[in-house]
């Protein structure tokens, strides 16, 4: 083996570690969608929609890290340890939403108005299988008033579901550069969104103004945390 030298001291030192990794993804996605629109008369119409999904992921995780001694007698290098993690990481997640939509106009008022549902499952088997599950109602409603021809205003209420994907569901602790690795959390749930609207809109010849109050909330959040570790 040869000798690794210490750049500061240019001598022998008195032991070194290597590193091997190797992984593979194989990412299939699947998606069925289909959409309906009726209209019920000249200012109102129905949609109606459905989109399921499949998705599959898998990894294969290979890593093995060496640990060499240096004989002081012989002056060649030794292996005194290896760590070996053969691991693999199997996901699915499957999700079915529908919704309906009504939407039309009558005097100065314009209305859309819907209902979705969502239900989204995520399967996962490392050490061990995971399964979670997670529905929910949503309801929309949009509401515009046309008060004059310089001045209108409207409310809005909306709310949407963001699953989190694979990389973040992955446990498999995968490295960058010399520094940094990242590693997922199995258990996630889906984070949640609501927001409301109310939104103010004068119109003059030359220009425009637009007035927006809005609040929104946000649940379940998906994010990073971050630390710092010594390596053996």
């Amino acid at each position: 083996l040869y000798q690794p030298v210490s750049v500061e001291q240019s001598v022998p030192v008195k032991n070194y570690t290597t590193d091997f990794k190797d992984y593979s993804d194989n990412i299939h996605l699947l998606k069925l969608k289909a959409d309906y629109v009726q209209r019920l008369s000249s200012k109102w119409k129905l949609e109606l929609g459905v989109l399921a999904s499949v998705n599959h992921f898998f990894q294969d995780f290979y890593s093995e890290r060496t640990n060499f001694k240096r004989n002081n007698v012989t002056g060649e290098y030794v292996e005194s340890s290896k760590n070996i993690a053969d691991k693999s990481f199997d996901y699915y997640g499957y999700a079915v939403s529908s919704y309906g939509l009504l939407s039309g106009g009558f005097g100065k008022f314009q209305l859309s108005a819907g209902l979705r549902f969502e239900q989204t499952i995520n399967q996962t088997r490392m050490d061990e299988k995971i399964v979670s599950t997670f529905y929910k109602l949503i309801p929309s409603l949009h509401l515009k008033q046309i008060v004059s021809k310089s001045y209108s205003r409207e409310i809005s209420y909306t709310s949407r579901i963001l699953p989190p994907n694979y990389g973040q569901l992955n446990p498999i602790s995968l490295s960058w550069g010399d520094y940094f690795k990242s590693v997922g959390n199995p258990k996630l749930e889906p984070e949640v969104f609501y927001q409301a609207e109310l939104a103010n809109h004068w119109i003059w010849a030359k220009s425009n103004f637009v007035l927006t109050f809005f609040a929104k909330n946000r649940s379940n959040i998906i994010g990073k945390w971050y630390s710092v570790e010594q390596d053996e």
